[in-house]
């Protein structure tokens, strides 16, 4: 891809101080121009060449108001189409490339187009027609994104931090469920040992914590059942399953247990 737009700077300053004549359009035109050196600076073709077929008009503008940046555009879109087609034509080796020096994981039973990765929890399915990249876990899409490849890690960085970077505090995690299972029993009249749909716990946390993901909740939970934190005040947290996919949980590296549709508290006896 060509670097000569960068030699276009000026024309950036120049639109943001365009606050009298045009100003709307000054504003589109700058913010056109800053992502077109963002995305060549990145070396994202496809971003490129999106952008400019989809802002052909407002880039016709461009070229008419500043005629000196015309063969540095016109070069910028025909090398974004071309490097767009070798990357695509090699997208699973470049992939396996990217992902291998960001730390991320690849299922090596994963087949393109579609990928799992970050201990198979993330997904990321690649629409070559499209052009796109669908990036989902168990509890539903996270992003939909032109697919080029940096940008693809980029997002699958951010995700595997906000899921496995957290501070995870098991009792604290266990108190919550079971003031939320306390709370729904009390509410429906039942008794102690009584099993609560799963989804209904997820439900009420959604209403009372702020930013609660269902995704990071999937991945708390699974790991008290790993780590075995599962007794609080003498009752023992215990899993009910269902066959019904949209109902339950499927508990991350537990998979093979099935759908989890229900949970309860059990009374623990004392050996």
């Amino acid at each position: 891809m060509s670097d000569k737009i960068m030699d276009h700077y000026e024309v950036l300053t120049e639109l943001k101080n365009s606050t009298k004549k045009d100003l709307e359009e000054a504003n589109k035109l700058y913010k056109i121009a800053e992502s077109l050196l963002i995305y060549n600076q990145k070396m994202w073709p496809i971003h490129l060449k999106s952008l400019m077929e989809k802002e052909q008009n407002s880039v016709t503008i461009f070229k008419n108001k500043y005629p000196s940046s015309v063969y540095a555009l016109e070069e910028l879109y025909e090398g974004s189409k071309e490097e767009s087609v070798k990357l695509l034509k090699r997208f699973p080796a470049y992939f396996e490339k990217a992902c291998k020096e960001a730390s991320l994981d690849i299922d090596p039973t994963s087949r393109h187009p579609r990928y799992r990765v970050c201990n198979s929890f993330i997904e990321v399915e690649i629409s070559e027609k499209m052009e796109r990249a669908r990036i989902f876990d168990r509890e539903g899409i996270l992003e939909e994104i032109t697919c080029d490849i940096g940008a693809i890690i980029e997002s699958l960085q951010f995700h595997k931090e906000r899921l496995f970077g957290r501070e995870f505090n098991g009792m604290k995690f266990l108190l919550n469920v079971y003031r939320q299972y306390e709370y729904l029993i009390k509410k429906e009249k039942m008794s102690k040992g009584d099993s609560i749909p799963i989804r209904k716990i997820t439900t009420r946390m959604g209403k009372n914590i702020k930013e609660f993901r269902t995704d990071e909740f999937l991945l708390d939970i699974s790991r008290l059942v790993r780590e075995n934190i599962l007794v609080i005040d003498g009752w023992k947290l215990d899993f009910q399953q269902t066959k019904d996919s949209k109902k339950g949980i499927l508990l991350h590296g537990f998979e093979d247990r099935g759908y989890v549709g229900f949970i309860t508290f059990k009374k623990e006896v004392s050996e």
